[in-house]
C-alpha cells in the first residue's frame, strides 16, 4: 500500500514538473486550459454518481415498504428544498428523481448545484441511514465524501497555482 502511495506521488510529480518545464507559456497552458474543463466535468460528474447512488441505496432498503419509501422520498424532497437549495421560508422545487417504475432516474445537476449537495452530504447521510443504529456506515459515507471533497479542493488548488505561477512566465 505504501509503496503505490509513493508511486502516485512519483507520477504526480512528473506530470507537474513536464508542466513547469514547458519551454513556453502555450505549451505548459494548452495543458492546464485543457485540465480545468475536465476536472470541473469530473467533478460535476462524481458528485451526481455519490448523489444518486445514496439515493437508490436509501430506497433499495427500503424496498418492499411503500410508507418508508414515500416517506424516504418525501424526506430527501424537503431537506433539499429546505435546507440544501432553499429555507423554510423560501423552498426550491427541487423533486426526487423517480422513475415512473419506483426506481430512482438518473440525478442531473449543474456544477454549482452538485457541490451544494456534496457540501450538506452529511445531512442526506442522515436521512438515508435514519431509524436504525447504523453509526459505523455512516460514518463510512461520510468518511468517503469527505475525501473526495478533499482530493477536489487539492486538484483545483493546484491548477490554480500552476496558472498563477505560469503567469509570470
Amino acid at each position: 500500500m505504501h509503496l503505490h502511495k509513493i508511486l502516485l506521488v512519483e507520477k504526480t510529480f512528473l506530470a507537474l514538473d513536464y508542466v513547469v518545464k514547458a519551454k513556453n507559456f502555450d505549451e505548459a497552458m494548452i495543458r492546464l486550459e485543457q485540465a480545468l474543463p475536465c476536472l470541473l466535468h469530473l467533478e460535476n460528474r462524481i458528485s451526481e454518481a455519490l448523489i444518486e447512488h445514496i439515493l437508490r441505496h436509501g430506497l433499495r432498503l427500503r424496498e418492499g415498504d411503500s410508507e418508508m419509501e414515500s416517506d424516504f422520498v418525501t424526506q430527501v424532497e424537503t431537506l433539499m428544498n429546505t435546507q440544501i437549495f432553499g429555507s423554510i421560508g423560501c423552498a426550491s422545487l427541487w423533486s426526487f428523481p423517480l422513475n415512473s417504475n419506483g426506481t430512482v432516474g438518473k440525478v442531473k445537476f449543474a456544477n454549482w448545484r452538485a457541490r451544494k449537495v456534496i457540501d450538506d452530504y452529511e445531512l442526506l447521510v442522515k436521512v438515508f441511514l435514519s431509524g436504525v443504529d447504523v453509526a459505523v456506515e455512516r460514518q463510512l459515507w461520510i468518511d468517503a465524501v469527505n475525501s473526495y471533497r478533499l482530493c477536489i479542493k487539492v486538484c483545483n488548488y493546484i491548477l490554480f497555482m500552476l496558472c498563477y505561477l505560469l503567469s509570470f512566465n
